[in-house]
């Protein structure tokens, strides 16, 4: 447990009500944050467990990586900078050897994405043997919005938490009233994150099962003619003779 004191984050209450509540407003975006956080951090696995019921108050969802932590001082003068530009700050664009990953997070707001589902934030991470591990509560953000400052106090290791990070959304707001769907879940998380897979060293699952290349495939989703053909169109065109550019690609309809 830290002993430098609560962390604290400095603040504007309306751009974390617009980065998280209003930009985020359901479940794969804001996994999806979470995962490309994983990702620069050099994780090669994160594990996220999702009820598979109907939420309640009890009900939590994990995120848990592999990568790099962080330390104290990381939390502090990094995680909870709001608008830290990692590029700048660190004068590269990539991630620390060995892998040297385009890093995909940008302006320090993907954290913030998890207020548009859930209330309380709890980071759990290990770094070179030290684990910090605290709860950044939206409602403590709430009532210190006008001193535009809140303070988080350091927590006690869980034990679960040895190397890497593990991020808890608690106190979850959304699904109340129906299932997470996790196929769409799933399907979201191929579609945006094509480095997953063993060429890029980085494999995702969701409740123990790996998310697959093939889950990426949308046009297995659409619907066909009398023939048994599917609604397709592709497309390859030229569109600025003087640089080469092209953009191709296809459009398809659903059932």
């Amino acid at each position: 447990m830290s002993d430098a004191g609560p962390f604290e984050i400095d603040f504007d209450i309306a751009t974390i009500k617009h980065l998280g509540l209003q930009m985020y407003a359901t479940l794969p975006p804001v996994i999806g944050e979470l995962v490309a956080n994983a990702w620069d951090a050099n994780a090669t696995e994160v594990d996220i467990t999702i009820p598979e019921t109907q939420l309640d108050d009890a009900s939590q969802i994990v995120i848990r990586d592999n990568g790099m932590g962080m330390s104290d001082q990381d939390i502090r003068r990094k995680y909870l900078i709001v608008g830290r530009d990692r590029r700048d700050s660190e004068g590269t664009d990539k991630t620390p050897p060995p892998l040297e990953r385009p890093i995909m997070g940008r302006k320090g707001i993907g954290k913030f994405s998890a207020f548009g589902t859930a209330r309380h934030l709890e980071v759990e991470s290990a770094s070179n043997g030290a684990v910090s591990h605290f709860v950044m509560d939206y409602d403590k953000m709430l009532e210190s919005a006008q001193r535009r400052r809140a303070e988080f106090p350091p927590l006690p290791p869980t034990g679960a938490v040895n190397k890497g990070t593990m991020i808890t959304l608690k106190r979850i707001t959304k699904y109340r009233t129906r299932r997470i769907s996790l196929e769409l879940l799933r399907r979201g998380l191929a579609r945006r994150f094509a480095i997953i897979g063993a060429q890029h060293r980085f494999k995702v699952t969701i409740n123990s099962s790996p998310i697959s290349v093939e889950e990426r495939d949308m046009q297995r989703l659409l619907a066909k003619d009398a023939d048994g053909n599917p609604y397709l169109w592709r497309f390859d065109e030229e569109i600025k003779a003087e640089t080469g550019w092209h953009v191709s690609g296809w459009i398809g309809a659903l059932d």
